[in-house]
């Protein structure tokens, strides 16, 4: 397993992700927040 030193180390980003990695992301970040409001909402009524 990589450490962070190690991904700092290989270029001028910190963390070098291509672009599927960042879509990937982008999408699971959305998706956690949308199942986080639908059941934060229900239980606020």
């Amino acid at each position: 397993m990589r450490t962070l030193t190690h991904f700092k180390r290989r270029g001028d980003s910190f963390f070098h992700l291509d672009a599927q990695h960042g879509v990937f992301w982008l999408v699971a970040s959305f998706v956690l927040a949308a199942l986080v409001v639908l059941v934060l909402v229900p239980s606020a009524r």
